[in-house]
């Protein structure tokens, strides 16, 4: 075959080619175009779905937020409730105190020259008037005003309306400034012939803000005692925008803040049924959070009023950077999925920024979780039990410890520094540095969700603390750092001993006494009760005055300290009576002992102002619960064995 006959079956093999080749190409150009398209619109219904997720995510946790908002307030204003209940009763206390020398001035004939001796007490007890009076609003002030409260009658009624059982009220003084009156029903004395049947103390509202103020939100916050109606009996913390002297506090809201009707009526019908809650409200370009709980006595209801950013601040910051992270990460995957298709060395690299992206992000959380803890806190530690190492923050005075160092060391120090307190306040016989052992922290910590908290003190007792434990980081199950959280709670445990003390005699009262025994019996502890008489009190009392009995009474109570160790109790019931509980089980030859240790000691003589004095004592006792199961029966067999003794005592002596 010729050259040209070749050539001429080379060129239709060639067009074919080329046509084919040609259509191949289109073929990948479309198949290009195709995964493209799809890959745009897989990017863009992953877009979609990320957003959606986002804006559920943002309302699911706009909702969490609001729900541990209002439990935490909640929390705060039980506490500031308990504030009230405790300083409540301590005035409820003195006034019982005082009523009873009242009716011994007024056998003595002495009411007008030494009742007003309660003025010299006014410097340490902040009260604005202390007064008698009686249900035609006759007052006597102990500064010697006398007249009639007109205004004050709705307050002195409140009395009468409880049958002079203890009260709280309020009214507004002719000055406008809002008067708070604890109330107390006395047996009828008369002072220059007006007769009274009540006694009471007052304070400015102001002066309770500042006794009572718990401080909390930085003074962006109210706090409210009010009636079922909405009426205000006084208030406990410093006013945010929220004017002063507010007589009604729902009057107030309808007329001048933005609130929900629908959620502001059933606020107000669980105050008026006693239930709690929470509703927000705006009221000058500002959001509140308001939550009511009740008081504890009659139907009153404590209600807190806090700027919402004040209280979501910290929450909204991690809401903000974790919506924004997750927005990051799905950004980073719709971009790696548009590069998959090119390259995957590029998806490799954006993966891996992302990483870094979220690495650095949560960084900047946990700063801004320590941040938010170091404005509410007294002093916290981060401890890594794995590597046996602290870092330590001190937010209220100069630092305790060393800011970092080996946990072990740190252990060691605060053995030297501070006690464990058992439940009923008193020292415990556990170590500081095994309740925050690495051992007892796992046992105490098995999920994220769990918390371990306990007091102490210093060893000289002048600071009280709690100490809460958090787990931080898991290593699968095991728990490798914690943070240790301290607050003061001092001031709790002064008004705690001040409603639990005798005035008199610094020993435990009598209802302190009640609320002992219930514990014991609810745990089921063993214990002695001693029930003690003085004998021949009375002929002191008669003899040389009741002062001079107080001083003997007082004698007699240091003597019965020494006859009982520390994780004992000893109490003053009333008058010559005290009590005695010892811990734990004691046979019958070691209770004999005691009671006989007891006798001794307190008919040693006792010299007061030259005078040397002499009493006895007849004592009872019981144990539980091997005598008994009920507390109450204990109480009764221990009263019965005490007047027998003191029977025999009387027999022996005629």
């Amino acid at each position: 075959m010729d050259e040209s006959g070749r050539n001429s079956q080379k060129g239709p093999a060639a067009l074919l080619w080329v046509v084919k080749s040609m259509k191949q190409n289109a073929h990948i150009q479309h198949a290009g175009r195709s995964r493209r398209r799809n890959g745009l619109v897989a990017t863009g219904l992953v877009f979609a779905l990320m957003l959606a997720i986002l804006m559920c995510y943002s309302n699911y946790i706009q909702a969490q937020i609001k729900s541990e908002c209002t439990k935490n307030l909640l929390e705060t204003y039980e506490q500031v409730d308990k504030t009230f209940l405790m300083f409540a009763q301590r005035n409820w206390n003195v006034l019982s105190d005082w009523n009873g020398r009242l009716q011994h001035l007024a056998k003595s004939g002495e009411m007008e020259e030494k009742w007003q001796d309660i003025v010299l007490e006014k410097e340490t007890w902040q009260f604005s008037d202390f007064y008698l009076f009686n249900e035609d609003c006759d007052y006597a002030t102990v500064n010697g005003r006398r007249g009639n409260a007109e205004n004050a009658r709705k307050a002195f009624e409140a009395l009468y309306d409880q049958n002079g059982q203890p009260v709280v009220s309020s009214y507004i003084a002719t000055s406008g400034i809002r008067k708070v009156v604890f109330e107390l029903g006395i047996d009828p004395v008369v002072l220059n012939g007006i007769t009274y049947t009540g006694l009471a103390v007052s304070y400015d509202n102001n002066v309770l803000e500042n006794i009572m103020g718990s401080g909390a939100y930085n003074g962006q916050s109210d706090c409210y005692i009010i009636y079922p109606d909405g009426e205000v009996l006084m208030s406990t913390e410093p006013k945010s925008e929220i004017p002063t002297q507010l007589e009604n506090l729902f009057d107030f809201l309808t007329a001048n803040a933005a609130v929900n009707n629908a959620f502001f009526e059933q606020m107000q019908d669980e105050v008026r049924t006693g239930g709690k809650g929470s509703v927000t409200y705006r009221y000058q370009n500002k959001d509140y959070y308001l939550v009511h709980q009740p008081v504890g006595i009659r139907d009153w209801q404590i209600v807190g009023i806090v700027d919402q950013t004040v209280i979501e601040s910290g929450m909204r910051k991690v809401q903000y950077t974790t919506i924004l992270l997750l927005f990051l990460v799905a950004c980073c995957i719709m971009l790696g999925g548009v590069q998959m298709v090119q390259h995957s060395a590029k998806v490799r690299l954006r993966e891996e920024t992302a990483a870094r992206e979220s690495i650095t992000h949560q960084k900047e959380l946990s700063d801004q979780l320590f941040n938010g803890i170091s404005r509410i806190v007294d002093r916290f530690a981060v401890c890594d039990l794995k590597n046996n190492t602290y870092e330590y923050h001190e937010q209220k005075k100069a630092p305790l410890y060393p800011e970092n160092g080996t946990y072990q060391e740190l252990l060691r120090w605060v053995d030297c520094r501070y006690r464990v307190l058992n439940e009923n306040g008193k020292t415990g016989q556990v170590m500081m540095s095994w309740m925050i052992s690495p051992q007892n922290l796992r046992e105490k910590l098995k999920k994220d969700d769990d918390s371990f908290r306990f007091e102490y003190c210093t060893q000289d007792g002048t600071e009280f603390m709690v100490m809460s434990a958090i787990p931080v980081v898991w290593k699968g199950s095991e728990l490798m750092q914690v943070m240790l959280i301290s607050q003061d709670t001092e001031w709790q445990h002064e008004l705690e001993n001040l409603a639990n003390t005798d005035g008199l005699t610094g020993l435990y009262n009598g209802r302190y006494f009640s609320s002992l025994l219930r514990q014991q019996q609810e745990k089921e502890q063993e214990f002695v009760l001693f029930y003690l008489d003085l004998d021949r009190f009375k002929p002191v009392n008669d003899t040389y005055g009741h002062d001079m009995g107080d001083k003997l009474l007082q004698a007699v109570a240091q003597r019965l300290r020494t006859c009982i160790r520390d994780e004992d109790y000893a109490f003053r019931i009333g008058g010559d009576e005290f009590a005695l509980v010892v811990t734990g089980h004691l046979s019958e030859e070691l209770v004999q002992a005691r009671v006989e240790k007891i006798r001794e000691t307190i008919l040693q003589p006792v010299e007061l102002d030259g005078l040397e004095l002499r009493v006895g004592t007849s004592c009872g006792w019981a144990a539980y619960p091997a005598e008994s199961a009920s507390c109450e029966e204990i109480r009764v067999l221990a009263d019965q064995r005490m007047y027998e003794d003191k029977e025999r005592n009387h027999a022996e002596r005629t």
